[in-house]
């Protein structure tokens, strides 16, 4: 989370976070980061709703389809250092991450995996971004599931796709995309390439919210 006079970010993990902490710390004067310099990701953290003290409040969302190739890609910690821990014999499939296949088994392991999600994630039959959006967005109450255009604390979005637009509509900035950075980013084929129709329907069906509310295509290949 981090906090200006007029906004609060609230970071979703894999989604552009850092480059968006980063403009926001270019541009403007930042009041309060949380847990910077204690050991613990940005992106652990939200706000409660009484917390927003008339602020507008910002969160950030990415493609699934293109949110699950990033993330096994992320190999220096987060999801796939934890799915290395608790698979060892299943590293491998974490090594290239150009690798068409690694990817496509890491992900029919990883998006039902029990160890990773909480209960949530079986009972309302949902994946890691839906999860890690609930968590930050709704203060985990899955009633809202079913209502995706309904709003709990973020007052607007940042997609990844349209992150420097998105940025100027909402800071008042003039940021050009061309003479943005992007930060911690994850080195892989472009994300449509390690999917085939099989895997694209396994995804919908468990961030089928993300979809809906953002209104991502569903590619048939």
């Amino acid at each position: 989370m981090i906090e200006t006079e007029s906004h609060i970010f609230v970071h979703l993990l894999k989604c552009g976070g850092t480059s968006i902490f980063r403009m926001m710390m270019d541009n403007f004067k930042v009041l309060n980061v949380d847990q910077i310099g204690k050991g613990v990701p940005l992106s652990h953290y939200t706000i409660p709703i009484e917390e927003k003290k008339g602020k507008v409040v910002v969160g950030n969302i990415r493609h699934p389809l293109s949110f699950y190739v990033s993330l096994w890609a992320f190999v220096d910690g987060g999801f796939t250092g934890t799915f290395i821990k608790q698979y060892k014999d299943k590293a491998h499939l974490c090594d290239d991450t150009f690798s068409i296949p690694k990817f496509q088994e890491w992900l029919k392991i990883i998006i039902n995996d029990r160890f990773l999600l909480p209960p949530a994630g079986e009972e309302f039959n949902i994946g890691i971004l839906t999860w890690t959006f609930f968590e930050k967005y709704y203060n985990n109450d899955y009633r809202f599931l079913n209502t995706p255009n309904e709003e709990y604390l973020v007052d607007h979005y940042i997609r990844l796709e349209t992150l420097e637009e998105d940025f100027n509509r909402i800071f008042g900035t003039d940021i050009k995309k061309q003479n943005n950075p992007r930060y911690k980013t994850t080195k892989h084929l472009p994300y449509i390439e390690y999917y085939n129709n099989e895997l694209i329907d396994l995804v919908y069906d468990k961030e089928k919210f993300i979809f809906d509310k953002f209104n991502y295509n569903k590619p048939i290949l």
